[in-house]
């Protein structure tokens, strides 16, 4: 083996020196820092947040008890101290992409920042609480947000707003009204705080122990239970306005428990999460034990839900519920992901049924999503399927255990494609401790990938190495450290943990918030604490991989006391190299990677490559397999052919090696269809062999071997041969082939394909009930109402089908031939291509349309008539809204006439939007044009220009709108005689006046309308007056 690696690397020369980086020297490169601020306290609850802004930056906040904290601001070369007074305070800062400080800012008082949410233009909304009052910090100036003199002995919620300076902006403040009862001890907890820029909404996720009223929105929220878990007591979505602080929607899911039910577990909220699909809707995920209670609290409605075996069981079972809904709140699958958390009893016999959602996402091109938590007893899916816990083999104190379940899910229909139990066992309730923010599960997306903050107990494994809490005791339930991880979300059912970076103490150590940067960097936010009988913790070391490395968090912390930490960590992926060998029998593959000892596959484990690591790949025949019979195949990975040598640029997805051997001598594969339809004559080395696809000889051929083939057709058989090919190339019915040298195929493969001359008709029988069918070939009857004959087609054959509906008015036929759309008593040519006579004939129903009819111009100048082919006229005249309804359908031919009344003229005529000759019939089509669902017909008249013109020029209407009586007023010769019309012509009234005096007509008993004085005196002259009587 030595003399092959000789040969190997003194031909390649190492022709491209890439410089590997270790585990330790990449993570060196990043930024360790060391504590924030000593928080004097023993609440676990450090109220830290992180949020990702643009352009890699991101925000950071956290607790600070100490009567100071330091602020860095972007010109100060030092730290600066600026006092915060001895009660709580809050830091907020924000980063740049090189993890280098920004800006920073304080809030005076006893102030939590629990939720941060980067804001276009850099800057960020703050969400938290305060006790008294709040004060405002920055660069040595102060600005106070509420009054000392606010209420100092209850939680108040607060959300601001800071552009990208780190200036308070004004407008951005939701504050509450003084003196309005809000929240006490731990209540409430900001779960969540997510701006859409889209929609400019906010919303916030929190947890309710107590009470409560939103800011001056004044909207009372119900009490909810209170026993000694009171984390599980109520938890509320609130989407509002920003920066309006209009409340658009608040949903509240609380306990639901009768006095005499208040046991342990009988109804507990667990989580309550929402987070945005990708696409303006939001996935809402919730988990719940027992009978809880779902309110809107702007309708008032309560929805109550129930899910356990018995309500008052000690810990009855839970319930996981997702949703995707769009952005008006609507439900987009067709039904809500459900699993059940399974009852599980320990070794002290208490019963555990408890999971939290932590992270929801969208993850690749938005097709999937995932879903992460933590769960202590088996999942249960509707579709049968079960995701175990680790409660079965774990050996801590108690005999219970929590996991960490990832579910990779369809978007578009929440269907589950894949679900991993990530094998990392944590002792204790922390399911319940989650609700309360006691071990949080940090998370951030990158592409295909989820890196994950994860709190871990003794030892877990990524990349085949043991990560382990090292100074752990067995069985010690308060004992954590975590580890950031990169878990991959492989397309093919499955997650595998690529890389992961330990943060280890004698103690505690939790990751509370991640932000993604760039290149494969990470910001993270978390917090250490010493163990309870350990009076300093000191042993704090920083792994990668399982490989302790330099850099530590320095200096003690007191056993009662927190620390907050903070770092920019570089977690690149790590690939497993695959490989497929062909003909791996008699090849032997041999890797190196980078100096390392080299490996033999299969024999020995496959290496795995971090960005920057070089990989040599060898292959040669093994001994006993002759190059006269094989050829080695090239190197290829991922698709590409290498030259023996490949650099993983932490591009690639994958590193999936292909490479082998190919015989020179194979067998021969006849394969025809139809079988039987012809044969196959082969001539090598001057012997012909003959094969029909069934049965043939075993023919061995070489390459470079000349072949000579031929198809044969039987007289008797009604084929011609349609296509013939070898190896894939389509060669005439008589073909000279040379086999090339270099073909790599295990079997050479003819392929024949034979078209049938005769075509016999195939025809699915209709119900003689739906219509009847006939069809012809050639004008000879192939299937009648008595059955099938024996006409067949052939090529260029004519093919007629017939087809009439029982009810031709309800349905119409539908005809394919050989797949293709046809007329009715239409005719379909057979063509070589089509191989068959295939007929289909569906009666569809009709297209359905009511008429619609539109006069413009007066209403009373004409009307129109439709007459159906079918059917009696429909008149259209008068009044529209008593023209009623005409219903017309697919096929129908309508004759359209429009006519003008005796005093009017028809101008022009159309019908669904195209112009129409008067008269002329219309066929119903099956769509209307834009989808119309009702036939629009419109006519236009105007009056005639028959009416004589106005000649009488001395006489006049003394008001042509009347309601009574005309009058017609001026002078005239002997006399006057007058008519009154109506506008189809018909004379309602008429008389004589030779009196010089106003002419009066009484109208008082004709109907509102419009009407046409006609008046002629001796001389001849007349005069036509437009009447409008009201």
């Amino acid at each position: 083996m030595k003399w092959f690696w000789n040969v190997l690397f003194s031909i390649s020369a190492f022709i491209a020196a890439i410089s590997s980086v270790s585990a330790n020297e990449r993570l060196t490169q990043s930024k360790l820092k060391s504590q924030l601020v000593t928080l004097h306290s023993s609440v676990e609850d450090l109220s830290q947040a992180m949020a990702s802004g643009a352009d890699g930056e991101y925000f950071l906040a956290t607790r600070c008890t100490g009567p100071s904290v330091k602020l860095v601001g972007p010109s100060s070369p030092v730290e600066v101290e600026k006092d915060f007074g001895t009660t709580d305070g809050a830091f907020l800062a924000k980063y740049g992409k090189d993890g280098d400080k920004i800006w920073s800012v304080g809030f005076k008082g006893a102030v939590r920042i629990q939720g941060l949410a980067a804001m276009p233009g850099g800057g960020v909304i703050v969400g938290g609480v305060y006790r008294g009052g709040v004060t405002y910090v920055s660069s040595g100036e102060e600005e106070e947000i509420v009054g000392a003199g606010a209420n100092e002995e209850y939680n108040q919620l607060f959300v601001a707003e800071l552009t990208g300076d780190g200036k308070l902006k004004k407008d951005a403040l939701m504050l509450p009204e003084p003196d309005v009862l809000l929240f006490v001890e731990r209540s409430p907890k900001i779960k969540s705080l997510s701006y859409d820029e889209a929609t400019g909404v906010l919303k916030i996720v929190m947890l309710l122990c107590y009470p409560v009223q939103i800011g001056s929105a004044n909207l009372s929220y119900e009490t909810p239970i209170i026993d000694g878990w009171a984390y599980g007591s109520s938890y509320l979505l609130l989407s509002m306005e920003w920066p309006s602080k209009n409340i658009l929607s608040s949903f509240q899911i609380s306990r639901d428990v009768k006095d005499d039910e208040r046991v342990f577990g009988a109804s507990e909220v667990r989580s309550l999460l929402t987070a945005s699909d990708g696409n303006g809707g939001e996935y809402l995920a919730r988990t719940f034990s027992g009978r809880v209670k779902e309110i809107d609290n702007l309708s008032g409605v309560v929805n109550v839900v129930s899910y356990a075996q018995n309500a008052t069981v000690r810990d009855s079972t839970s319930l996981i519920v997702v949703e995707r809904r769009d952005g008006n709140g609507k439900n987009i699958w067709d039904t809500p992901l459900r699993i059940i958390v399974s009852n599980r009893a320990d070794r002290r016999g208490n019963y555990h049924s408890d999971a939290t959602v932590n992270y929801v996402s969208p993850i690749g091109d938005g097709s999937r999503f995932a879903a992460i938590g933590y769960f202590d007893a088996p999942l249960l899916f509707e579709d049968g399927t079960k995701l175990e816990s680790a409660q079965e083999t774990y050996e801590g104190e108690t005999g219970y255990c929590t996991d960490i379940f990832v579910l990779i899910g369809e978007t578009a229909t929440g269907k589950i494609l894949s679900k991993r139990n990530l094998g990392i066992q944590l002792a204790g309730y922390i399911c319940k401790h989650t609700t309360c923010g006691v071990y949080p599960l940090a998370a951030v997306l990158n592409g295909e990938d989820l890196i994950l903050g994860i709190p871990f107990q003794k030892t877990f494994e990524a990349n085949g190495k043991q990560h382990s809490s090292l100074d752990g005791e067995e069985g010690d339930r308060y004992l954590y450290n975590s580890s950031i991880a990169n878990v991959s979300l492989l397309p093919n059912d499955g997650l595998a943990i690529q890389g992961a970076i330990s943060l280890t103490y004698v103690g505690k150590v939790r990751i509370d918030g991640l932000a993604k940067l760039e290149n494969g960097r990470y910001a993270y936010v978390g917090s250490a604490r010493a163990k309870e009988h350990v009076a300093e913790a000191v042993a704090k070391k920083i792994y990668v991989n399982g490989t302790e490395v330099s850099g530590g968090i320095a200096g003690g912390i007191g056993k009662q006391d927190f620390t907050s930490i903070e770092g920019v960590i570089n977690l690149e992926r790590i690939l497993q190299v695959e490989i497929q060998v062909r003909h791996a029998e008699c090849v032997s593959v041999i890797l190196k990677k980078n100096e390392e000892q080299p490996v033999t596959y299969p024999q020995d484990p496959l290496p795995k490559m971090q960005k920057g690591d070089k990989l040599t790949i060898g292959v040669s025949l093994r001994p006993g397999f002759a190059a006269a019979d094989y050829s080695l195949l090239p190197v290829a990975i991922n698709g590409k052919t290498v030259n023996g040598e490949y650099t993983y640029d932490g591009s690639d997805e994958r590193i999936a090696i292909e490479t082998g051997a190919y015989k020179k001598s194979k067998e021969i594969r006849v394969n025809i269809e139809p079988l039987g339809s012809a044969k196959i004559t082969l001539k090598v080395a001057g012997e012909t062999r003959t094969f029909t696809g069934e049965g043939d000889p075993v023919v061995t051929v070489r390459n470079g071997d000349e072949l000579e083939i031929v198809a044969v057709t039987p007289r008797e058989m009604k084929y011609q041969l349609s296509r013939m090919s070898v190896q894939g190339v389509v060669v005439g019915e008589k073909a000279h082939y040379t086999l090339p040298e270099d073909d790599m195929a295990d079997l050479l493969r003819i392929d024949v394909k034979m078209q049938a001359f005769e075509f016999p008709v195939q025809f699915e029988e209709v119900a003689s009930d739906q219509g009847r069918v006939e069809i012809f070939v050639d004008g000879k009857v192939a299937v009648s109402e008595q059955g099938k004959s024996s006409v067949s087609a052939t090529i260029g054959s004519k093919v007629k089908v017939v087809a009439v509906p029982q009810d031709s008015k309800r349905y119409r036929a539908e005809i394919r031939v050989n797949g293709k759309l046809v007329g009715v008593d239409g005719e379909y040519t057979i063509a070589a291509a089509d191989g068959q006579c295939k007929v289909e004939v569906n009666f569809v129903e009709r297209s359905r349309f009511f008429v619609k009819v539109e006069v413009k111009e007066d209403i009373t100048y004409g009307k129109v008539i439709v007459r159906p082919d079918d059917g009696e006229p429909k008149v259209f005249e008068g009044d529209p809204s008593k023209y009623g309804l005409l219903e017309v359908y697919e096929g129908q031919k309508l004759m359209i006439r429009a006519e003008a009344a005796t005093v009017a003229t028809f101008i022009s005529l159309s019908v669904a939007g195209k112009n129409w000759e008067n008269g002329g019939v219309y066929e119903v089509p099956m769509r209307l044009p834009g989808g119309r669902e009702e036939l629009w017909i419109k006519a236009t008249f105007e009056r005639s220009m028959a009416v004589e013109a106005n000649v009488l020029s001395s006489v006049a209407l003394q008001s042509n709108l009347v309601s009574e009586s005309l009058v017609l007023e001026g002078s005239w010769k002997g006399e006057l005689r007058y008519a009154l019309y109506n506008v189809r012509g018909v004379e309602l009234r008429a008389g004589a006046s030779t009196q010089q005096v106003p002419l009066r007509i009484d109208i008082r008993d004709f109907h509102s309308g419009v009407y046409l004085l006609r008046v002629k005196d001796e001389t001849g002259a007349v005069a036509t007056l437009k009447v409008i009587k009201r």
